[in-house]
């Protein structure tokens, strides 16, 4: 079963159902919040190239892909992109405006990639679909010469596969399955003497460095989760041995998803598996999935952090629940091309602690939701008080009608996932359930 994976939704009646939230595009935001909260510096989009960001306000069917070198005040112009179909298909080729930008248009249904080469780098996106909802995409070249992050090297970079989880130092090196001291052509994960001098199989040299995030947003009847953790290898090449290194997610993550042609696996237990050689230097590793929040008020989630953290921080659109982070020492609102988001940075933390999150209605929504019922039921009384037996009657039969019209809409709804035909048949049996105390108490006025 597959949710959503980015679209724009409102969260069904009951618990933190009862509150509407807009879906965020999370890529783009993964990349944003640390730089811009914590260190005051221009962002590095590198760990968001070839993310594909269905949006709002764009026609289904187009795509607008944008190439930059390391960041946007550096536009690749005059550059071919082009748009592989995976499926039986044409591809389809543009050239990028002085901004950097080219917009495809009628692309239906298909799945696509997109590709650019920049300085004999190739740059690949995640697989997308550009319907029901058009989808941006930015395509990140290492900075040009003389920048800061571009790598001290004269020889050519390998492939940067947007996206990928697994790769080597972000700072401009390799990312997929390349590491920084490998050719492109040899797996990330080597033998043990072949090629590599040193290798430990200790991880104390091992932390999350600053430019990990966690990202939050609401989609139908969940929060989904993106944790983006950039692995530093102090020492040398650290090998995890069979069973790999572990990560563990949340209780109760459902669909845990990873890059495609990643080093990353997910286990029985339901933990993320790094596998392979994790090389000196930082290693994005990437991973998505998805809590339910069911008919709750109120819900703690608790994401271990399986490394000592320095500069980790939290972000989430703003929203009208309470969203409590623990650990937090400084709380912002940034700007970024996606919206507004709220970044929490929090102190560091030890290796095998968690980062508590806690969702809990507003007290003002309480508060009005307590006002609203009063209201109802001094309605009630009212209408009970002076309206007599006639009141009543015309009450109940516009309510049938009212009723009648709503489970007509959910009979006649286009099909959709089972996640939301299993809300909306919970949601049929509800109104007809009303309808069944409709009709008695039409009955006892004798209708």
């Amino acid at each position: 079963m597959r949710r959503p994976g980015s679209q724009p939704s409102f969260v069904a009646r009951g618990g933190l159902r009862s509150l509407p939230w807009l879906g965020v595009a999370l890529g783009l935001a993964a990349t944003l919040l640390v730089p811009a909260a914590s260190h005051g510096q221009a962002p590095d989009l590198r760990s968001m190239s070839g993310i594909p960001l269905p949006m709002a306000d764009m026609a289904a069917g187009t795509a607008s892909v944008r190439v930059v070198r390391g960041t946007t005040d550096h536009p690749v112009a005059g550059l071919e992109v082009v748009l592989l179909p995976t499926g039986q298909g044409t591809a389809k080729h543009q050239r990028t405006d002085e901004r950097g930008r080219v917009l495809f248009e009628g692309l239906g249904a298909e799945e696509y990639v997109a590709r650019a080469t920049v300085d004999g780098v190739h740059l690949t996106s995640e697989p997308f679909r550009a319907d029901p909802r058009g989808v941006r995409l930015l395509l990140v070249a290492p900075p040009p010469p003389g920048r800061p992050g571009r790598p001290d090297t004269a020889a050519p970079e390998p492939t940067v596969r947007g996206g990928n989880s697994v790769g080597g130092p972000t700072g401009g090196g390799p990312v997929g399955p390349a590491t920084a001291s490998q050719p492109a052509s040899q797996p990330a994960s080597q033998p043990h003497g072949q090629g590599v001098r040193a290798v430990t199989r200790t991880p104390d040299r091992l932390s999350l460095a600053p430019g990990s995030e966690i990202v939050m947003d609401f989609v139908q009847d969940a929060v989904r989760i993106r944790q983006v953790f950039l692995l530093r290898n102090d020492g040398p090449h650290f090998d995890p041995g069979p069973r790999g290194f572990v990560v563990p997610l949340p209780k109760g993550a459902e669909e845990p998803a990873v890059p495609a042609g990643s080093n990353l696996r997910l286990n029985e237990e339901g933990s993320l598996v790094v596998s392979g050689l994790v090389p000196p230097g930082e290693t994005r590793v990437m991973v998505q999935y998805f809590i339910p929040v069911g008919q709750r008020s109120s819900m703690s989630i608790r994401i271990p952090v399986p490394l000592r953290a320095d500069g980790l921080v939290f972000g989430h659109k703003p929203t009208s629940l309470d969203i409590e982070v623990s650990g937090t020492q400084r709380r912002s609102e940034i700007d970024t091309e996606a919206g507004t988001f709220i970044v929490h940075a929090l102190a560091p933390l030890a290796a095998g602690e968690s980062v508590v999150v806690t969702l809990t209605r507003s007290h003002w929504i309480q508060t009005l939701a307590a006002l609203a019922v009063g209201a109802l039921l001094l309605s009630l009384l009212v209408a009970i008080a002076w309206g007599g037996r006639a009141t009543q009657r015309a009450r109940l039969l516009a309510r049938r009608e009212e009723l009648l019209d709503k489970v007509a809409a959910l009979d006649i709804a286009p099909k959709v996932g089972k996640a939301e035909a299993r809300r909306r048949t919970e949601e049929r049996a509800r109104l007809v359930a009303e309808l069944e105390t409709v009709f008695r108490e039409l009955d006892a006025l004798g209708h």
